[in-house]
């Protein structure tokens, strides 16, 4: 599984109520029109994500962020033992940007790590999170039920 380390970022607005250490991951096979970054769609763009790659930035963001968001990438197995690890041993929450457009179509192993999941292609006529017609969904996942958070992203004057 590959990231792009150049592109590791601290974001406050991808999952609300959370101060989010972003990890964009290559492989993302969803190829929407206008894909903001059309370089993830291929799995070997990127260097690989080892142990000695994510655990010290861990470490170094430890007190920093409440939150680790994996965007893209296809490789489940590698990223939900990633995020047990991620759970476990430094107790942050953790989430995934998918472009799947369903729940079921991602295995229960890689959702019994997540506290949040963004699932929705993006499709550029009903817009992003941030629009109230986006086909694009935010949940916070409690207690195995998905609880729907995207209105968090719309302004109440929209």
């Amino acid at each position: 599984m590959n990231f792009f380390k150049n592109e590791v970022t601290v974001g406050l607005l991808e999952i609300p109520d959370e101060i989010s250490l972003i990890i964009p991951l290559a492989g993302c096979g969803h190829r929407c029109k206008n894909c903001h970054s059309p370089h993830y769609q291929d799995k070997n763009n990127g260097i690989e994500l080892t142990p000695e790659l994510l655990f010290p930035l861990l470490d170094k963001y430890k007190n920093k962020v409440s939150c680790i968001c994996f965007f893209g990438g296809e490789d489940f197995d590698e990223t939900a033992c990633y995020l047990n690890d991620i759970k476990h041993f430094y107790n942050f929450k953790t989430a995934l940007y998918s472009g799947f457009d369903c729940i079921n179509t991602l295995d229960q192993l890689l959702l019994d790590q997540l506290d949040y999941l963004k699932v929705g292609h993006y499709n550029e006529t009903l817009g992003g999170l941030d629009s109230k017609t986006t086909n694009q969904k935010l949940f916070k996942i409690e207690n195995s039920d998905y609880i729907d958070i995207t209105y968090k992203f719309w302004r109440n004057n929209d």
